[in-house]
């Protein structure tokens, strides 16, 4: 049994929710490496009452921990970390993740640009990131990003993956239910995914007559648009299912033969590595995804990804129909992405690299 890291001592800070990715993969990584975190949650309805409970949890474990890490997308709860940080003499740490600003603004368009509404997601971003002592993303590409949105210096910032649980997502062998190879997409629904590019692939290999079954799981903002779209081309090879339980969904990924990452012409796809990738690679599994600059870093053409072009139907359908037709490249392309993941994506591996991050914050 390995002894506990006596150097790094963790409060997870925030409203988070305990079955999202991002979640998961940090606190198994920092527990699999024997780090003792303590989580002060609360998801109390009325915000005080909110801080509040944060508050009294923090102040019932402080003395035992030396960070304190607010959680993912957690802006809205750093300045309070902040101050229970200074009153306690602890560093703080704060897991930005996406920017709030780019997410609804820019990404979702929920309102213009020039509203009061965008100025208060920009400065809460930006205030967000000028308290702790540490901010961490998810990718090299979406520092150099936040920096240039926000004009931070990247003396500040570090960044650890997503990664996938290994203990949900893992090599299993396919159950032969199908009578025809399965592509599998699951997520939001959200403008990044280009859900619109997948419904029109699915259409041009139907008139190609290229036998397949295309699954869309999941809910969100463009699902309805989905819809409508592959009932306007008459898609007959694409189903829509609803959201699945988190554990459940690799008994769906299972089945499939080929995964799909995201595909449309976003910023926010060139600077992120999506959590489906890190999914479909633990599990063995071929993925195609849009061209990325940050999934690029990690993962190469044909070695252990398939990229096609963004905003490019024909494209993904060309992916898709290559590795259909090549089981060399299918296996490739499956084994690839395997060894990937086993080297840099498991929690163990996310956990050895934030306490290193974290141990030279505390050595300065």
């Amino acid at each position: 049994m390995q002894k506990e890291n006596k150097k790094v001592s963790i409060a997870y800070f925030g409203g988070y929710e305990c079955l999202y990715s991002r979640v998961i993969t940090t606190l198994k990584g920092l527990r699999e490496n024997n780090v003792k975190v303590y989580e002060c949650r609360s998801r109390h309805p009325i915000i005080l009452l909110r801080l509040i409970s944060l508050s009294w949890q923090y102040l019932k474990i402080f003395r035992r921990i030396n960070i304190l890490m607010v959680c993912e997308a957690g802006q809205s709860y750093v300045p309070l970390a902040k101050i229970l940080a200074l009153l306690t003499g602890k560093l703080l740490v704060f897991d930005a993740f996406i920017s709030q600003y780019h997410v609804n603004v820019l990404e979702r368009k929920k309102c213009s640009k020039k509203s009061i509404r965008a100025i208060w997601y920009y400065y809460l971003d930006k205030v967000a990131c000028i308290l702790p002592d540490l901010v961490f993303l998810d990718s090299p590409e979406h520092i150099d990003y936040f920096c240039k949105l926000f004009d931070f210096s990247k003396r500040k910032f570090s960044y650890f993956p997503i990664g996938a649980d290994n203990e949900i997502f893992f090599p299993c062998e396919k159950e032969k239910t199908n009578s025809v190879p399965q592509v599998l997409f699951w997520g939001s629904f959200l403008p990044l995914h280009g859900v619109e590019y997948i419904v029109r692939a699915a259409k041009i290999l139907e008139n190609r007559k290229i036998k397949i079954g295309v699954v869309m799981i999941g809910d969100g903002m463009l699902r309805s648009g989905a819809e409508k779209l592959a009932l306007k081309l008459k898609v007959r090879n694409l189903r829509f299912k609803n959201f699945i339980h988190y554990k459940k969904l690799s008994e769906i990924i299972i089945k499939s033969d080929i995964c799909l990452g995201q595909f449309s012409g976003s910023k926010q796809v060139q600077i992120v590595i999506p959590i489906k990738v890190y999914e479909a690679a633990a599990m063995r599994k071929p993925i195609i995804t849009g061209f990325s600059s940050a999934v690029n870093r990690f993962f190469k053409h044909k070695k252990n990804i398939y990229f096609c072009e963004i905003e490019n139907s024909e494209s993904l359908a060309d992916g898709i129909e290559n590795i259909l037709k090549s089981k060399k490249l299918a296996d490739g392309i499956s084994e690839g992405g395997y060894r990937t993941y086993k080297k840099n994506f498991t929690p163990d591996k996310i956990g050895k690299k934030i306490i290193k991050d974290l141990t030279n914050l505390i050595e300065k």
